[in-house]
């Protein structure tokens, strides 16, 4: 099936897409079996073609193919494989195979998939030219899609939202001879056409082209994106990765949530987590989810803690109060701290090194997002984008084309969009 009949453009998160492809990450996105990228980064997934699950108002719309995101020199490894977008009584969700494999659809349509994202609001809008238009918005995080992608973004996130358009493209089955509407054998015409000898074409003629179908859609907003640059203490990687311990340090951050006011007030956290592990294991670091807390000139870095000493005894410390922070400079933008290493954060780190010791400094950046609105999306009784006059917008003259015009006007919005042509119902086999 390939996805000029259909298919599912969504970006997953466009700040977790360009945290992978980041200098910190160092990794790579690959869409395979069916799935690709377009040109603003987001995956498309032909739809399999199946309407059974789905009514135009409520139901299942499957798509296949997968995209596997790698970083941290493999440590993260994550595939997201056959999504599917669910409608039920105006809300949404949109599931993606479990790490086990999809069990088999005659169950159910979900049997073996996970929700990855919770859409808050999912409207359907019916068009005059009889398709229905769907747009999925408020899209949230799950705590399974958390896991699912190893907590780098963290349940509750902001996710790209969704939006469906359905075009029907079924064509007319023309009339048996001598029917109304077609010459029967002896060549006697359609006793409902006007005047004498006059073709269905000019009564076609006559009617004119009809008015497009314009619908209001919403322009979803974008959080603003922030990054930490924190690597912990460099003389403790070096120990790590030296010829004593003979270790390795993995992991890093994922982009942020959160905010600092114009004076440099707030709090921002960061998922994601750095691990230590040195002498055959028996040493063990685990950092995680980092928040950085600052009211101004100071602040604090809190972050969860597991460690194992040299006598390899593990223990978890839970959320600790990890360093005081001295800013430098701070401010919407965030800003930039000296850290020092507390009591607390002295007994999680096992021990190694005492209060007060220095740490690195860290860098918090933090990027303004941008405001929702709306956009006008107006088709013709085809399904082809047109302006408000019934103008085309691009080129059409095939699914393909329509798709690609109805999915390129979506993105620019700033929604993910399902495109899907519509069709007779038919049994996938």
């Amino acid at each position: 099936m390939d996805s000029s009949e259909g298919a599912l453009v969504w970006g997953v998160r466009e700040a977790f897409r360009n945290y992978i492809l980041s200098p910190v990450a160092g990794g790579s996105i690959t869409p395979s079996a069916g799935a690709t990228a377009n040109s603003a980064g987001e995956f498309v997934f032909p739809w399999d073609g199946n309407l059974d699950n789905f009514d135009g108002s409520n139901g299942v719309l499957q798509f296949v193919g997968s995209v596997n995101f790698t970083g941290h020199h493999g440590v993260l490894d994550l595939n997201l494989t056959n999504p599917a977008l669910s409608i039920s009584n105006g809300t949404g969700s949109l599931y993606v195979d479990s790490a086990a494999g999809a069990s088999s659809r005659a169950v159910s349509p979900l049997a073996g998939k996970t929700e990855i994202v919770k859409f808050a609001k999912a409207s359907v809008t019916e068009l005059k030219s009889g398709g229905f238009s769907i747009e999925a918005s408020g899209a949230k995080l799950t705590d399974a899609g958390a896991q699912l992608l190893e907590n780098y973004l963290e349940s509750g996130a902001d996710m790209d939202n969704a939006s469906a358009v359905v075009a029907n493209s079924q064509e007319p089955t023309a009339p048996e001879p001598g029917k109304p509407g077609k010459p029967d054998s002896n060549g006697d015409k359609d006793p409902s056409s006007t005047g004498k000898g006059e073709s269905n074409k000019d009564d076609k003629k006559d009617e004119g082209k009809k008015a497009p179908t314009c619908v209001t859609r919403q322009v979803a907003a974008k959080a603003g994106s922030s990054t930490l640059s924190w690597g912990v203490k460099s003389s403790f990687r070096s120990y790590i990765t030296g010829g004593i311990a003979k270790g390795s340090v993995s992991g890093g951050w994922g982009y942020g949530s959160g905010s600092f006011n114009s004076a440099g007030i707030g709090t921002v956290s960061f998922p994601g987590s750095m691990h230590f592990s040195g002498h055959d294991g028996i040493l063990n670091l685990t950092i995680s989810n980092v928040r950085v807390k600052s009211s101004g000139s100071s602040g604090t870095l809190v972050a969860d803690v597991r460690s194992s000493d040299m006598e390899g005894n593990k223990s978890s410390y839970g959320s600790v109060s990890f360093a005081t922070l001295n800013f430098s400079s701070v401010g919407a933008n965030g800003g930039r701290a000296s850290a020092t290493l507390t009591a607390a954060g002295a007994k999680a780190f096992a021990g190694f090194y005492s209060a007060g010791a220095s740490l690195d400094s860290l860098t918090v950046n933090i990027s303004a997002g941008s405001k929702g609105g709306t956009e006008v999306v107006c088709y013709d009784e085809d399904g082809n984008l047109v302006d408000e006059n019934g103008n085309a917008l691009a080129q059409t003259g095939s699914n393909a084309g329509n798709l690609a015009g109805m999915a390129a006007l979506l993105t620019m919005t700033g929604l993910a969009a399902v495109v899907i042509a519509g069709r007779r119902r038919t049994t996938v086999r």
